[in-house]
């Protein structure tokens, strides 16, 4: 099973931006109200595994949104830069989805 293909509708697109925000704010606490019992590069591993896990359901659900609005893949690089990709991400709520019926309708 694949978790790159598929699409994702706007609604949840939402929903998993939401809990995607939601994730990074609750880790970011977690790291806070820990950071004065623990001194030094201590938490550094688990910051960089929990990193890597959110950067790839970033791209997940990115990937599902642009497939479902009919972009080039490759404008999930768009979606990785700083402030591009915050623009990027918040027009992808904005962007209609592709409709089959107009694509088969245009390669008749």
């Amino acid at each position: 099973m694949n978790p790159f293909a598929g699409t994702l509708s706007r609604l949840g697109f939402l929903l998993c931006s939401i809990v995607l925000i939601a994730w990074v704010v609750g880790f970011g606490l977690i790291i806070d109200a820990t950071k004065s019992h623990h001194v030094g590069a201590y938490w550094l591993p688990e910051r960089i595994i929990w990193a890597i896990i959110l950067l790839y359901f970033f791209v997940l659900v990115a990937l599902r949104r642009i497939q479902n609005a009919g972009l080039s893949n490759w404008f999930v690089i768009l979606a990785l830069l700083p402030y591009a990709g915050s623009v990027f991400w918040i027009v992808l709520f904005f962007i209609p989805p592709k409709l089959k019926n107009q694509q088969s309708k245009a390669t008749m």
